[in-house]
């Protein structure tokens, strides 16, 4: 599908280089002499101007000889100085000519380009009309492809945590991509590209690491096809951490590189006229284009790969308070003012088997004891600052650690759901800050009455069983 998002993109660039390029071309090349035919007139009116001065000076200082001395009769200086104002009058005469002359030519290339720039105007109304036709189509006949594919993508990402969301959305770059587009006016302009960074990380890497990735610079830079980035990561000798690293690199280099191409199309020397050039930039930047959401998906993998390899056991073991104080228990909500509203783990509960409520109010009360026996507690390695009280029976209680002893207890569910992982991602989005203070204060009230509210329902309604 991604081959067929470029070819839409090349081809409407084609069509519009069709219905316009010969009256463009044609505009440019009368634009160039006109600058020299306005040097010319003024070059050759400011020769005349020199030209007659000086002879006005000349003119009088041979006016001024007394032609006595020379010899000369007067008969020969009238002849004389008539002789001077008919060469001054030709001189005139025949600069005047070669300014009228350009000056024409100026005046007829003029009207040449205001009548192109008319037939332009015309030709600019159909390849719009083409143009709209012609993305509509293509929209048209891409829509269902590109939907699955969103839907797919976005599917898999569920289980991702919040920086391999914003990664799966790079990965879906190009859907959303800056395109270059040929405008009525003939100029070329670029969508806003947002140059973002992919965060890097130069913990755990090998020393190998910095010289792979130098090799697969020099890879990218050949405008290789997908099959052959495939084969080449396929073939990658590095550890997860190190194409963790590498990958996100080269994200970095060719986010770089399509900044760079957005540079070269505003700078002022571009020749967006030329088609050599323009094809060239166009080429280039799709590639990037396909290399960014290509280099995305493998990121991605690598991220599930540093994951599946990470120890599953990673214990995090909450501090035991010394002074024997129960944990303050803040029941996560959207609503700490109104107490009769229920927790997002009350609301939990509806989706568990009330064989289940038993156990989960013993680990809940063990938890605010400050009793960890019966279950370990296990921070989430795709998921930040997120934490599970885990027991063996398939029950998952999620939480974050708040400041001092606060703990906010954000849901509960069963492993054993085919949907547990969509639940890990669910339930650590619930909120697990506060405004101020005082929303804060609201907090432990609220907590501390539906806690006991939750417990007594726990109690009451827990159904005795061995499977659930």
């Amino acid at each position: 599908m991604r081959e067929q998002q470029f070819n839409y993109n090349y081809y409407l660039i084609r069509v519009s280089n069709l219905v316009r390029f010969n009256y463009r071309e044609h505009c440019k090349k009368i634009i160039k002499i006109l600058p020299k035919l306005e040097n010319s007139i003024f070059y050759y009116r400011g020769v005349l101007a020199l030209f007659n001065q000086n002879l006005k000076v000349k003119y009088h200082q041979i006016r001024d000889i007394d032609f006595g001395k020379l010899g000369l009769s007067s008969t020969d200086k009238e002849k004389f100085v008539k002789a001077l104002d008919d060469y001054v009058l030709n001189k005139n005469y025949e600069a005047m000519n070669i300014i009228n002359h350009y000056y024409n030519i100026f005046l007829d290339k003029m009207d040449e380009i205001t009548k192109l720039h008319t037939e332009l105007k015309d030709k600019n109304s159909i390849y719009s009309s083409i143009f709209s036709k012609l993305e509509t189509r293509t929209t048209e006949t891409l829509t269902a492809s590109e939907v699955e594919f969103i839907a797919n993508m976005m599917n898999k990402a569920k289980h991702f945590t919040l920086e391999d969301k914003y990664l799966t959305k790079l990965a879906l770059f190009w859907y959303k991509s800056p395109e270059f587009r040929m405008s009525a006016g003939s100029t070329l302009s670029l969508i806003n590209f947002k140059h973002k960074q992919v965060p890097v990380s130069y913990e755990d890497i090998s020393k190998s690491a910095n010289d792979i990735l130098m090799g697969s610079i020099s890879l990218i830079d050949k405008n290789y096809n997908r099959s052959q980035l495939d084969e080449y990561f396929a073939n990658l000798k590095a550890s997860p951490c190190d194409k963790k690293y590498i990958i996100a690199c080269l994200i970095n280099l060719t986010t770089d590189n399509i900044a760079s191409l957005k540079d070269i199309i505003l700078a002022d020397d571009f020749d967006f006229t030329s088609i050599d050039e323009l094809d060239t930039v166009v080429n280039t930047y799709n590639y990037h284009l396909f290399l960014l959401s290509y280099l995305n998906s493998k990121l991605l993998m690598a991220h599930r790969e540093l994951a599946n390899n990470t120890n599953a056991e990673d214990k995090y073991e909450v501090p035991t308070n010394e002074l024997g104080e129960d944990r303050n228990i803040i029941l996560s909500s959207n609503d700490y003012t109104s107490k009769d509203k229920k927790s997002y783990i009350e609301r939990d509960l509806d989706d568990l088997p009330e064989e289940c409520f038993s156990r989960v109010r013993e680990l809940l009360t063990n938890f605010k004891v400050g009793n960890n026996s019966g279950f370990v507690i296990k921070k989430l390695v795709d998921i930040p600052d997120t934490y599970e009280i885990k027991d063996s029976d398939q029950i998952r209680i999620v939480f974050s650690k708040g400041f001092g002893n606060n703990y906010i207890i954000k849901g509960v569910f069963q492993k054993k759901e085919d949907t547990y992982r969509d639940k890990y991602v669910t339930v650590s989005k619930r909120p697990d800050t506060f405004r101020d203070a005082n929303e804060f204060s609201n907090a432990l009230e609220y907590s501390k009455e539906r806690l006991e509210i939750m417990l007594n329902y726990l109690e009451e309604n827990a159904r005795k069983s061995n499977r659930y």
